[in-house]
């Protein structure tokens, strides 16, 4: 099987496509309190909230608030500090602690050239936690962490992924369509033909296209025009027709039915469509950077949509087209 579409995807998307911008940097030199009065004025204490330290305009190392706060603790302990209006009665020659001395530095394992695949990028943040540090050459540029993911250019590919496994379910369940359509309940073949009664009925002011060979009497009800359909399924090219009108799920849930994949159990097979087609409405509605898959989950079910398409491709033959009179025409 030649490249997904997501694997070429993740190759154009780089880090810096998904990074996040540095926050207000503190100066090595300031002094704790200095440094608490700089980052309130940005965000409301939190633990898991960080900023980079610079000097001389280079980022050196970085500081959260519980490492910040736990050492304001020691140093206002020892300095005999209850309040902050004790801090101005310190004589200006006590040395004070500075963010220097209590800062992480920023270990190389942690940094990420800016132009590193997003292919990489995933597996690093879902296996290895985050923040990464992106570098633009010689200078730290942002960070990486897990949410980055679920902006607008990883989504699109994660999109891209269910959208080719749709079309390859497509592509196998064409390939002998009666036997697919046959698998289908009634009220799902109910549900394709009214879809296709949606996308193909024709109206005065805008004619639609539609596929030789069926014959509707568009003066009868929807259900009557359904139910005629139905009747009209007694080739794999009329049934082809109609199975380009079911559900994401019911493609997979074809193949699942027929049981021509070895290299997959059919409890496995649901699960995976199932949170497949979970990821694709996600991807298709969901709000700016909101995180809709746990980290643990994400990679693992990437693998999964690969696998499941790689055994589609290869039990359904994809490597080789339909003959021409047996593809789909709309007139």
């Amino acid at each position: 099987m030649p490249h997904s579409v997501f694997t070429k995807l993740t190759q154009v998307v780089v880090a810096k496509d998904l990074q996040a911008p540095l926050p207000p940097a503190l100066d090595s030199g300031m002094t704790l309190d200095e440094a608490s009065e700089l980052m309130e004025s940005v965000s409301v204490p939190n633990p898991d909230d960080w900023f980079p330290v610079k000097q001389d305009e280079v980022v050196i190392g970085m500081i959260d608030w519980s490492i910040l706060i736990d050492n304001m603790h020691v140093e206002h302990s020892i300095l005999g500090i209850e309040s902050e209006t004790d801090d101005a009665e310190i004589p200006p020659d006590v040395e004070r602690m500075r963010v220097s001395q209590i800062m992480w530095k920023i270990p190389t394992e942690r940094l990420i050239a800016a132009n590193t695949p997003a292919f990489e990028v995933a597996q690093l943040l879902c296996h290895r936690g985050d923040p990464f540090w992106v570098l633009d050459g010689n200078e730290i540029v942002g960070t990486l962490e897990y949410q980055g993911l679920f902006k607008m250019p990883f989504s699109i590919c994660l999109f891209a992924l269910v959208l080719e496994l749709e079309e390859r379910a497509l592509q196998w369940i064409d390939r002998e369509a009666l036997a697919s359509w046959q698998c289908l309940s009634e009220n799902r073949q109910k549900l394709a033909c009214k879809t296709f009664l949606k996308r193909y009925r024709s109206r005065p002011s805008k004619p639609a296209k539609r596929p030789i060979g069926f014959q509707l009497d568009l003066a009868s009800s929807p259900d009557d025009q359904a139910a005629s359909l139905l009747s009209q399924v007694t080739s794999d090219r009329r049934a082809r027709d109609l199975l380009g009108n079911t559900m994401f799920i019911d493609r997979l849930e074809i193949i699942r039915r027929r049981g021509l994949i070895k290299g997959m159990t059919k409890d496995r097979i649901k699960r995976v469509s199932g949170k497949a087609e979970r990821l694709r409405n996600q991807c298709a509605h969901a709000s700016y950077s909101q995180i809709f898959i746990e980290r643990e989950r994400l990679w693992d079910l990437v693998e999964d949509i690969h696998l499941l398409m790689r055994e589609i491709v290869e039990t359904g033959r994809l490597d080789e087209d339909l003959p021409l009179d047996e593809q789909r025409v709309y007139i």
